[in-house]
């Protein structure tokens, strides 16, 4: 049995780190035979957000305007300390696997329907069930992905995740060595 209290004490492992790459994710979400679960770790992953985040997302927060092929998907965000809410818009590249898994599932919903109607917990337990990982652990890998494979820097991060300062980027992303000698070699071959 999951205890909340044990979610929040797993950490990411080099072992770990060195599994999950977004290949793995894309196969481990889209085996997943049920719709409303496929679609909730997609958009899971690809806001980068918090499980209570998602869990507030309707269907009238995506929209079908589509502009250069992203779409745009409006969250509330919470700041657990004094409670406010602000809402943050998150773009997706439309061809993407994972956004097919999300536009796909919302096709049934009503216009203001919420997309998801499970408790935060059982939101931590789909997660653990479907890929053994924690709830942070999918917001590492993502923002991770996006400032080493997408050259995403501190402000942009900032704005995805709803950061207000750029500390959070310096501890959610979690770049290699590797990472860095990949980025000189670039440097190299273009200069």
């Amino acid at each position: 049995m999951i205890r909340t209290k044990d979610i929040w004490k797993r950490s990411i492992t080099p072992e770990i780190e060195s599994i999950w790459t977004r290949e793995k994710i894309n196969d481990v979400i889209s085996n997943i035979k049920d719709k409303k679960h496929r679609a909730f770790l997609s958009l899971l992953y690809l806001t980068a957000g918090r499980i209570s985040e998602v869990l507030e997302v309707k269907k009238l927060n995506i929209t079908n305007f589509v502009s250069k092929g992203v779409v745009y998907l409006k969250t509330k965000m919470i700041n657990e300390k004094n409670r406010n809410i602000k809402t943050k818009d998150v773009p997706f590249v439309e061809e993407d696997v994972l956004v097919k898994n999300i536009l796909d599932y919302k096709k049934d919903l009503k216009y203001h329907q919420k997309l998801f109607d499970f408790s935060r917990v059982t939101g931590w337990r789909l997660l653990v069930k479907y890929t053994g990982l924690w709830p942070h652990s999918f917001r590492h890998f993502r923002l991770t992905e996006l400032a080493v494979v997408y050259d995403f820097n501190e402000i942009d991060l900032m704005k995805l995740a709803g950061w207000s300062t750029p500390t959070m980027a310096r501890i959610y992303v979690r770049k290699k060595v590797a990472d860095i000698a990949d980025k000189m070699g670039k440097l190299h071959k273009s200069g």
